[in-house]
């Protein structure tokens, strides 16, 4: 059940039932009938069982990820990585960023910048754990869709460091000169006839 009460000359909230209990609100409508076409999509979405309530999108991605990494039932090793991850990598970059806040642009950007600073493989771990942590959001109806996109898409590099641009060669001297200072280093050899 939603319902519409004016908050203001201009303003208009739509306020609704929880599923679990109590009353959740939506604001900032500067007119009231869109704060009643509003509340009319939330009870069309809750017939057709696809509502989520708006204040599941609100959860932290910290307190999302001390709930989730509780949930995951892996090897004891694989959870320490796990909890690497999160503690080195996600939690610094989305610390307070609200679940439903989290776009696919920013994830990519994100993906970018790491891609520059660490291996491919380590990469691809990080964005594995985000990637089941914003699943399981979805799963729990906190948020509608990942913005996390594990597809190829047009205009993406894959998951490869970038190769240098120059590659570094030894001229035939330099050879020589290496093989010689190894022959020094190793001493003299055994005869052995």
């Amino acid at each position: 059940m939603a319902w519409v009460e004016q908050t203001g000359k201009q303003s208009w909230r739509v306020r609704y039932a929880r599923l679990p209990g109590g009353y959740g609100s939506v604001s900032g409508f500067t007119s009231k009938k869109v704060a009643l076409h509003y509340a009319d999509d939330l009870e069309s979405d809750r017939r057709r069982g696809r509502w989520l309530d708006p204040e599941g999108a609100k959860t932290t991605i910290d307190n999302w990820a001390a709930r989730w990494i509780e949930t995951v039932d892996v090897e004891t090793r694989t959870e320490e990585n796990y909890r690497a991850y999160l503690r080195n990598h996600i939690l610094p970059q989305w610390h307070g960023a609200q679940l439903g806040g989290i776009t696919s642009l920013a994830v990519a950007t994100w993906r970018k910048d790491l891609c520059k600073r660490l291996a491919a493989s380590t990469v691809a771990c990080i964005f594995t754990v985000f990637s089941m942590m914003l699943d399981d959001a979805v799963d729990e109806r906190l948020i509608p869709t990942s913005p996390v996109h594990r597809r190829r898409r047009r205009g993406r590099r894959c998951d490869h460091a970038p190769s240098p641009t120059e590659r570094v060669w030894a001229m035939p001297e330099q050879v020589i000169r290496i093989a010689n200072q190894a022959r020094t280093l190793s001493g003299p050899r055994p005869n052995y006839s």
